[in-house]
C-alpha cells in the first residue's frame, strides 16, 4: 500500500507541475521561475538525503578512474537539466500546461533511442529495431499534433523548446548513470539540482530585480520547488526501493494523465481532442520503446537495474 501510495504520489507531483508552472509565470520571467524552482527542490532534496542517510553504493570505491568518470557524468546531466527545466519555462510561454504534459510524457522514448545510440558497439547494443522506429514515430506525433492540430493553441516554437526539453531531461537520464552508481540514486539527483541552480544563477543575478509577486505565485513557485522538483524524487525513490525500478518507472505512464485531469479541472478547453491524440500516441510510444524494450526473459534483471533510468520528469 505505501509503495502504491509512492507511485501515485510521484505521478501527481510530476503531472501537477505543467499547471503550477502556468500559474507562476503569470508574474515571473520563465529563467527567475527555473532558478527558484531548482534552489528549493535541491534544499527539499539535500534535507531528504540528511534526514534519511543511505550507505554508498558498493561501486563508490576508491577507483579514481570511476570517480572521475562519475563526476563528469554528474556535470554533464547538471548541465542538461538546467537546460531541461528551463526550455519547459520558456515553452510554457506560449504552450498550455495539458500540451507541455504531452510533449513531456515522451521523455522515456528519447531516453531509449539514446540508451541505444550511447550502447553502439557494446556487447548489449542491439541495433535500431521495428519497435524502436514506430516508437520514435509515435513520439514524434506525440510531440507534433498538439502544436499543429490543437484549437487551446501551440505554436510550432514553444513545442519545440517543449521537445528541447523532453530530449535534454533524456539526455540527463542517460549521462547520469555512472554518477548514480557512485553517489546513490537521490544524491545524484540532489546533485544534479543543485548544478541546475547554479547554471540559472546568473540569470537571476545579472537580470532586473523582479517585482515582489503576488501571495498565489510565491505559494505556485514553493509548490514547484517542493512537489516536483523535490518530493517527487523521494517519493519516487522510495517506490524504486519497495516495488523496484522497472515498475516503479509505470509512474511515467500516469503523469500526462494527471497533467490532462489538471489541464481539464482548470479550464476543459485545454483538453481537445488534438491534445488527446498526442497523449495517446506518447502513450504508446512509451509502451513499445521502454516496456517492450526487453526479451521477457530478461524482466528479473531489468527490474534490478539502476534506479536512475528512470529519472525522467522535472
Amino acid at each position: 500500500m505505501i509503495a502504491l501510495a509512492c507511485l501515485i504520489a510521484t505521478a501527481a507531483c510530476w503531472g501537477s507541475a505543467f499547471q503550477i508552472t502556468e500559474v507562476a509565470l503569470t508574474e515571473l520571467e520563465p529563467l527567475e521561475l527555473t532558478f527558484l524552482r531548482c534552489m528549493i527542490g535541491a534544499i527539499v532534496i539535500c534535507a531528504a538525503v540528511a534526514l534519511r542517510p543511505s550507505p554508498a553504493p558498493p561501486t563508490a570505491a576508491t577507483d579514481p578512474a570511476r570517480r572521475r568518470v562519475a563526476w563528469r557524468a554528474l556535470l554533464v546531466g547538471g548541465v542538461l537539466t538546467g537546460i531541461a527545466y528551463a526550455t519547459v519555462s520558456l515553452g510554457q510561454v506560449g504552450a498550455t500546461s495539458t500540451t507541455t504534459g504531452v510533449v513531456l510524457g515522451t521523455v522515456p522514448v528519447w531516453a531509449a533511442l539514446l540508451a541505444g545510440i550511447v550502447s553502439r558497439g557494446s556487447s548489449e547494443h542491439r541495433g535500431l529495431t521495428s519497435r524502436a522506429l514506430l516508437a520514435l514515430m509515435l513520439g514524434t506525433f506525440a510531440a507534433a499534433i498538439p502544436a499543429i492540430a490543437s484549437p487551446a493553441g501551440a505554436p510550432a516554437w514553444a513545442v519545440g523548446l517543449l521537445l528541447v526539453a523532453a530530449l535534454s531531461h533524456a539526455g540527463s537520464m542517460v549521462t547520469i548513470q555512472p554518477a548514480v552508481l557512485h553517489f546513490g540514486p537521490l544524491r545524484g539527483t540532489a546533485g544534479l539540482t543543485i548544478l541546475a541552480a547554479l547554471l540559472m544563477t546568473p540569470t537571476w543575478l545579472i537580470g532586473p530585480t523582479p517585482d515582489m509577486p503576488s501571495r498565489n505565485v510565491i505559494l505556485a513557485v514553493i509548490a514547484l520547488g517542493v512537489l516536483p522538483t523535490g518530493l517527487a524524487y523521494v517519493f519516487f525513490f522510495e517506490a524504486v526501493r519497495r516495488l523496484g525500478a522497472r515498475t516503479a518507472a509505470l509512474a511515467v505512464y500516469l503523469i500526462p494523465g494527471f497533467a490532462l485531469m489538471v489541464g481539464w479541472l482548470t479550464d476543459p478547453r485545454l483538453v481537445g481532442p488534438a491534445v488527446l491524440a498526442g497523449a495517446a500516441c506518447g502513450a504508446g510510444a512509451v509502451a513499445l520503446g521502454v516496456l517492450g524494450a526487453r526479451d521477457p526473459g530478461t524482466r528479473d534483471a531489468g527490474a534490478r537495474e539502476p534506479a536512475g533510468t528512470a529519472l525522467a520528469h522535472r
